[in-house]
């Protein structure tokens, strides 16, 4: 966008990192080329993405904000890539799906396809005391299926 070329902007996208019976801990996402962040991923390829603890009930039920450091939150950056590769593109696919199943019937609209964030950095605030960089091959060696 001509106002803020080359400023940071944010979106709302879906992810999902595997069914619920096998989260991989890779996020990926259903877009198309038609939506503001592809064109503006397409100008430079690095995004970050944020996910909060506040999406869970632990939070609200332990009368945490969604700002406060016990509430957990994750900011992964990297670089957004198409998955285009079998088997990982089916993998996403039923990732998604599974997940967003009203996604499925968004496929023909517009040209949706499976993306993926190659994660160069995990930063965590989890506890009073600041925030810390996670091991990214200790991260993908969590199980917690």
């Amino acid at each position: 966008m001509d106002q803020i070329k080359g400023a940071p902007f944010t979106n709302i996208i879906s992810m999902s990192d595997g069914p619920v019976d096998n989260s991989t801990g890779q996020p990926y996402f259903y877009t198309t080329d038609l939506d503001q962040s592809s064109q503006d991923i397409k100008q430079n390829d690095q995004v970050s993405i944020s996910i909060s603890e506040y999406e869970t009930d632990y939070c609200r039920d332990h009368g945490l904000d969604p700002e406060s450091p016990p509430c957990t939150r994750v900011t992964m950056a990297g670089t957004f890539v198409k998955v285009t590769e079998e088997p990982e593109k089916s993998f996403a696919l039923n990732a998604l799906f599974s997940r967003h199943p009203q996604m499925i019937i968004w496929s023909g609209v517009h040209s949706f396809y499976p993306a993926k964030l190659n994660i160069t950095l995990i930063w965590v605030i989890d506890f009073y005391g600041g925030a810390y960089e996670l091991n990214i091959d200790d991260y993908f060696k969590i199980n917690i299926n």
